[in-house]
């Protein structure tokens, strides 16, 4: 019975996930109701059955919640799914979520978990120091990790993820498996774009953060801040490289106030490569301080490996300002998508090691807008041109179906003359050998040359 179980959790909780990160949400849920769900699946828990039913449709609303979770609502959603998970003898999910579930809440996790040989034996266990796993979000997103806004999991522990615009719409979420990788939305969440805003317009908003980083004017330093990354995936334009220097400069300073010296010393490597003349103010940058230092090894470090990217054709990819079809693998970029027209698609801060989503489907959307632009007359040319390379691709197809069968057919009729004449008795015994190998070959040539045949002629019928 256990392996029954097993054999059928397993799948559901991987489309579980799937379906939780793509999920659209009919309707905001108050994090009260939420929170109620969860009280009425641990009245379930008397009944398995009941629970492992009811406890998908309960994650699946992560996404749509109004607000985020906190670490105790964190810690009960992770203590149903170990549950669920040792019930269903997912002793590898089970463990990762009670781990987790007890970091965030100690007390109520043993409790809830009295009599469960998974929590029991973690508590049990001797306490082992939490290795924390930091990743990468758009500067324009809130990501809230456990109920708490950070970009860093535990590694090896079952996550709930949050991810909310500035305002606070809900862009995403889910309840993270402990071994499995960071969805898309997290690193490139689904920005809504009120109005576009002009490259010109965030570098005001730049100077103006670093003037309140100067006056330690904490409101209208995040304020200034919100602004760039609220529009900078929204920008009409390319960015130059002194422009994207500027935005990496004032992301150094903001990981830097946060205490993440690696992380803003990363920022400030791109900043200075893409800009190596610019001098910072000593009110921004003072002498002999920490910043300072950063600053003046930034400017030293080499540069690193990089990262060969390949974009679909109709694309433009521009890394920084510059267009490339590569990217540094340990720095954070501005990875921005045109059409060779200089039509921004798409324009995201990019962390390091971050791979970038793929963009078969602004392909399409960039064709689209290049078919918009032109007028009637090179419309009309265009389609023309591809209509003539169809009917030459598709005629193509059909000549080399034709001699691909003409092929099966001659060889059906050497094979046919072959194994009539090796069934001749008057056929003397030292040509035997000889035929018995013609017959073979020329069946398995003529059964390949059908095969292809087939396979052309179906090709050129649903051929566009």
């Amino acid at each position: 019975m256990p392996r029954g179980r097993l054999g059928y959790t397993a799948p559901v909780f991987a489309l579980l996930v799937g379906a939780a990160q793509a999920a659209t949400c009919p309707a905001v849920l108050p994090v009260d109701g939420f929170r109620e769900q969860l009280r009425e699946l641990t009245a379930l828990g008397m009944n398995p059955t009941a629970l492992h039913e009811a406890l998908p449709a309960a994650l699946q609303a992560l996404p749509c919640l109004s607000a985020p979770l906190s670490p105790s609502d964190a810690a009960h959603v992770h203590q149903l799914v170990s549950i669920d998970a040792a019930w269903a003898s997912d002793e590898r999910r089970a463990t990762a979520a009670a781990a987790a579930a007890l970091r965030l809440d100690p007390e109520g996790s043993a409790a809830l978990g009295a009599g469960n040989e998974v929590f029991a034996r973690l508590v049990a266990a001797p306490t082992m120091m939490a290795v924390a796993e930091d990743f990468g979000t758009s500067l324009a997103a809130q990501v809230y990790v456990d109920g708490v806004e950070t970009a860093s999991r535990t590694v090896g522990q079952s996550a709930v993820l949050q991810v909310f615009e500035r305002e606070g719409r809900p862009i995403g979420g889910a309840w993270l498996d402990g071994g499995a990788p960071l969805p898309d939305w997290v690193a490139f969440p689904d920005l809504q774009c009120t109005e576009l805003a002009p490259v010109q317009a965030l570098l005001p908003l730049v100077e103006r953060a670093e003037r309140a980083y100067a006056t330690l004017d904490v409101p209208g330093f995040e304020a200034a801040l919100e602004g760039v990354g609220r529009g900078l995936p929204c920008v009409t334009a390319r960015l130059g490289p002194p422009q994207a220097a500027a935005i990496h400069r004032l992301e150094g300073l903001r990981l830097f106030t946060h205490g993440a010296d690696e992380a803003a010393f990363r920022s400030l490597q791109e900043a200075r490569a893409l800009d190596p003349l610019f001098v910072p103010a000593p009110e921004v940058v003072p002498p002999e301080t920490v910043l300072a230092t950063l600053w003046d090894q930034a400017g030293r470090a080499p540069s690193g490996t990089y990262l060969l990217e390949v974009v679909p054709p109709g694309l433009v990819l521009t890394v920084d300002g510059v267009p490339s079809s590569v990217r540094p693998a340990a720095l954070p970029t501005i990875v921005q998508l045109s059409e060779p027209t200089g039509v921004v698609l798409w324009t995201r801060y990019v962390p390091p090691g971050t791979r970038l989503p793929d963009f078969s489907s602004l392909a399409v959307r960039a064709e689209e807008l290049h078919r918009s632009t032109l007028s009637p007359a090179r419309l009309r040319y265009l389609e023309e041109g591809e209509r003539r390379a169809w009917v030459a691709r598709r005629t193509g197809l059909f000549a080399a179906s034709a001699a691909a069968f003409t092929v099966s057919g001659a060889l059906y009729l050497e094979n046919t003359a072959a194994h009539g004449e090796w069934l001749d008795l008057d056929t003397p015994q030292s040509r035997l050998a000889g035929l018995q190998q013609r017959v073979f070959w020329t069946a398995t040539g003529s059964s390949a040359a059908l095969v292809a045949g087939s396979g052309l002629l179906l090709t050129a019928l649903v051929a566009r």
